[in-house]
């Protein structure tokens, strides 16, 4: 399928240097100037177990489940209080640990932890991000926040709110939500299909294949995303995806134009029907909200490495030229497609610096410079439906499910602490002990 022409200028991380890409007829091209060196082993200002982690530890073995929350969480005693940002690095592994202490805590555990998520990056809570301003209702004060929880667990000073349990920002409409679960009640499962005219529906399976070439020495540069935690490293934050969508190995599947708003909450994933020429490979997914104005903002990602495409504790390289099923989990996430906007599927191979480049080699990381290309197809017919999976709102049956709440304040950036810590008391009162943490 065609690639999307564009006049958008961005600068970008590729291949280790920092590079200002301007657009030359489809596709950017980019003049290069050293900024951040690569990661090298003789380097005194990289941390020697970085290097440890790429050469003896790659797959999930027993060094990363000891430092792992996962297998622990039945151990805690007591609520949480879990906070998060849509694009946050950590956003998923917070409504992991919610959800695991719903299901496995003891009923103090359980009935007190709470998941709070907003639009926001790792640090910052601000009402602007990215290319995005999300309101003034968007800003809340993580301290504050603390503030509350703490004073109520370890002080008994404030009573257990009334509030649901889980309170998140819905995208697009600039709502806060509140639900007694997440995802919310409602909230179905419902695959769009990937089609060969660069089509997305809901009505079948599509036809045919498409194809791209992945060069690992030219990756797909990252422009925002779900990273940390500092921008011109690890780019985050929602922006403007149409200069990489222009590249021709970046395939673009949209939704024609919404006749109405559909409002989305929780996990997404894409099951994709793919062979390479390489014995190893990755593949990425993005979800994307295309407003009338034809701006493509990112809302979520995800990759999957073909080697651990049936879990990071196992290793199976490919048959190049045959066909397999890869599941690419995206970050979950909360947003209300517009009437007017287009729903947006990007497929590609690469996601740099986000997600490390794959060599196409199959040979261990970290132990070669080696570079090749890799052949890329992807299916999309009966025998292999390639789809966009997410959970969408069943209207009639979620609007007496989902809460939507009313903006108590005009909050602005730069507000004062004191009325910050004023409001969350308001607000955010009965939350109780903080957690952003990696789960393994």
């Amino acid at each position: 399928m065609a690639p999307i022409s564009t006049n958008v200028c961005a600068s970008v991380w590729c291949s280790g240097r920092w590079r200002i890409c301007r657009p030359k007829s489809s596709a950017p091209t980019c003049s290069t100037r050293d900024e951040f060196p690569p990661l090298l082993p003789d380097r005194d200002d990289v941390a020697p177990y970085f290097f440890e982690w790429i050469n003896e530890h790659p797959r999930r073995d027993g060094y990363w489940q000891d430092l792992s929350l996962r297998g622990r969480l039945p151990e805690i005693t007591v609520p949480v209080l879990n906070m998060a940002g849509w694009y946050d690095v950590f956003v998923a592994a917070g409504v992991e640990t919610f959800q695991a202490l719903r299901g496995v805590g003891s009923s103090g555990v359980a009935e007190g932890s709470r998941l709070v998520i907003g639009p926001w990056a790792h640090n910052g809570w601000s009402r602007e991000l990215g290319e995005v301003d999300f309101g003034a209702d968007s800003v809340r004060s993580f301290p504050a926040a603390v503030v509350a929880w703490m004073d109520h667990r370890l002080k008994g000073v404030r009573p257990e709110s009334e509030e649901p349990p889980v309170r998140y920002f819905s995208m697009g409409d600039c709502a806060w939500r509140s639900s007694q679960s997440w995802p919310p009640a409602g909230f179905e499962p419902t695959m769009f299909f990937l089609h060969g005219d660069g089509a997305l529906t809901d009505g079948g399976p599509g036809e045919g294949t498409d194809r791209f070439v992945y060069d690992p020495s030219n990756p797909v540069p990252s422009i925002g995303g779900q990273s940390c935690c500092y921008a011109p490293q690890s780019p985050f934050g929602p922006r403007d995806q149409r200069a990489v969508e222009s590249r021709p190995d970046v395939l673009v599947y949209s939704t024609p134009p919404l006749e109405e708003p559909l409002e989305v909450a929780g996990d997404v994933r894409v099951e994709l029907f793919a062979f390479s020429s390489a014995p190893d490979t990755d593949f990425t997914a993005k979800l994307v909200d295309v407003g009338p104005d034809s701006r493509a903002i990112n809302l979520c990602e995800g990759i999957v490495r073909a080697r651990h495409r049936d879990g990071a504790d196992a290793e199976s390289f490919l048959e190049p030229g045959k066909a397999e099923c890869f599941t690419i989990e995206l970050q979950p996430t909360a947003n209300t497609f517009g009437a007017g906007h287009r729903i947006r599927v990007e497929i590609s191979s690469s996601n740099f610096p986000a997600y490390d480049r794959n060599p196409n080699t199959g040979t261990p990381f970290g132990r070669s410079a080696a570079l090749r290309t890799a052949r890329q197809t992807i299916l999309h017919d009966a025998d292999h439906p390639s789809a966009l999976v997410r959970q969408v709102c069943a209207c009639r049956q979620c609007r007496g499910q989902v809460t939507v709440l009313q903006p108590a304040h005009e909050a602005h950036v730069g507000v004062g602490v004191d009325l910050q810590v004023k409001l969350a008391d308001v607000e955010l009162e009965g939350l109780v002990l903080v957690e952003d943490v990696y789960t393994g």
